[in-house]
C-alpha cells in the first residue's frame, strides 16, 4: 500500500494519510467463529510510523476479543490529534489532547491492547489498553490560557480510561518545576491534576501566575506580598477540562528571604518559615524576620473579598529602640532596655481602585 487516504469518520478527526504500508493478513471463518490475524505490519502515516501485529477473535456465541502489540515512533507529536479515536475516548478528552500536545518526538512508544473492544475503556479493568509514549523535546499546553511548557521530556501513559504523565523537570517561566506528575485519572471526570516541586527566585513566581487565569487571585496576592530570594514549594493544580476555574494549592518554604509588603511600602529581611495558599487565599504560620535591624515574629493572611482583596498582617517583637536605626544618634546612645510590642495591620486592595489601610492597632 502506498499513498492511500483512509477516511474513518466518527473515529478519527482526519482521514489516515498512509505514505506507505505493508502487512500479512490471514483469516479463518468456520462453525467455531471468525479470526483475523495481522502480522509484520509496518505503516508510515502523517507524523507517525507503527510496526506490530494484531489478532481479532469472534467465537461463535461468545464475546469478541482483540489483541494488539505495536511499536510506534513519531517525528511530530503535533500530529497526534489525527490518531485519537474520538468514539472511544470521547469528544472532551480528544479536544483537550489535540490542543495540549503541540510538538515532540518519540522513537520507542508502545501500544498494548487486549480485551473485548465493546467494553473499552475498561473502567473496571475488564481488559487492557495502554499506550506509553516517552515524548522528547515536547511542547505541551496543559491549558489554552496557561503558558505552554516547552523543551519538555515527558512520559505519557494512557491506561484504559485514564492518562498519567511524568516529567523530571519543566520550566514555569523562570521557575523550575521538578518531579512533575500530571493525571487525568478518569476521562469521564474531565479533570487534570498536576503536582510538582517548585524552586526558583521568589520574584519570578508572581509574574508567572500573572500570565495565567490566576492573575486576579494568586497573582494579585503575590503582587502585594513580593518575595525575593530563592523559594521552594509544593504545587498542586486542579484544572477542570470543561472551562471551570482552576484551583491552585501549595505550601511554600522560606529561608532567609526578603518580603516587600507593597501596601505598606516596607521590606522584611531574613524571612524564614512556611505559608500555604489556595488560589489567592494565603495563610502563614508564625514567621521570623528582621525589620529595622530588629528581630520580628509575624504572620499574614490574604483572602479574596467580593469587591476587594484583603491582607492582614500580625506582628510582635521585643525591640531595643537604640538599635532600630530610626532615632537620632544622641537619642539612641542615651536609651537602654527593650520594649515588647504587638501590632496588627489590615489592608484593603480594591480590584478597581487605590489600596487603603483598613486599620492599624498596636499594644506596647
Amino acid at each position: 500500500m502506498a499513498k492511500a487516504l483512509m477516511p474513518y469518520a466518527g473515529v478519527f478527526r482526519a482521514p489516515l494519510e498512509i505514505a506507505a504500508g505493508e502487512a500479512t493478513l490471514s483469516w479463518v471463518k468456520n462453525d467455531k467463529g471468525f479470526m483475523l490475524d495481522g502480522r509484520d505490519i509496518d505503516v508510515q502515516a502523517t507524523g507517525v510510523r507503527a510496526r506490530g501485529g494484531f489478532r481479532y477473535l469472534q467465537p461463535q456465541g461468545d464475546d469478541p476479543w482483540l489483541g494488539i502489540l505495536a511499536g510506534i515512533s513519531t517525528n511530530d507529536g503535533g500530529q497526534a490529534w489525527r490518531y485519537f479515536p474520538e468514539n472511544l475516548m470521547g469528544k472532551a478528552l480528544v479536544d483537550y489532547l489535540s490542543g495540549a500536545i503541540k510538538a515532540g518526538q518519540a522513537s520507542d512508544a508502545t501500544l498494548v491492547y487486549g480485551g473485548n473492544p465493546h467494553l473499552f475503556p475498561y473502567p473496571h479493568n475488564e481488559g487492557q489498553f495502554q499506550v506509553y509514549v516517552p515524548l522528547k523535546n515536547a511542547t505541551f499546553a496543559f491549558q489554552p490560557d496557561w503558558p505552554a511548557l516547552t523543551g519538555l521530556n515527558i512520559d505519557l501513559n494512557f491506561i484504559n480510561n485514564g492518562l498519567w504523565m511524568r516529567a523530571d523537570k519543566a520550566m514555569l517561566g523562570n521557575v523550575t518545576a521538578s518531579n512533575l506528575d500530571a493525571a487525568i485519572p478518569d476521562y469521564a471526570q474531565e479533570k487534570l491534576l498536576i503536582d510538582a516541586d517548585i524552586k526558583g527566585p521568589g520574584k519570578e513566581v508572581g509574574p508567572y501566575f500573572n500570565t495565567t487565569p490566576l492573575k486576579e487571585s494568586l497573582g494579585a496576592a503575590l503582587d502585594s506580598l513580593q518575595l525575593d530570594g530563592d523559594v521552594s514549594a509544593r504545587l498542586h493544580l486542579n484544572i477542570p477540562l470543561d472551562g471551570e476555574m482552576t484551583t491552585a494549592k501549595g505550601d511554600v518554604r522560606l529561608q532567609n528571604n526578603s518580603l516587600f509588603i507593597k501596601p505598606l511600602d516596607t521590606t522584611l529581611q531574613n524571612l524564614s518559615g512556611n505559608f500555604s495558599f489556595v488560589n489567592g487565599d494565603l495563610n502563614s504560620q508564625t514567621l521570623s524576620a528582621t525589620w529595622f535591624n530588629q528581630p520580628l515574629n509575624l504572620n499574614f493572611s490574604t483572602r479574596e473579598g467580593e469587591k476587594a482583596f484583603l491582607v492582614d498582617v500580625g506582628m510582635n517583637a521585643n525591640w531595643q529602640p537604640s538599635r532600630t536605626g530610626l532615632l537620632p544618634k544622641a537619642v539612641s546612645e542615651a536609651l537602654s532596655g527593650s520594649v515588647p510590642w504587638d501590632g496588627k495591620v489590615a489592608i484593603e486592595l480594591p480590584y478597581h481602585a487605590m489600596p487603603a489601610i483598613r486599620s492599624i492597632s498596636t499594644a506596647i
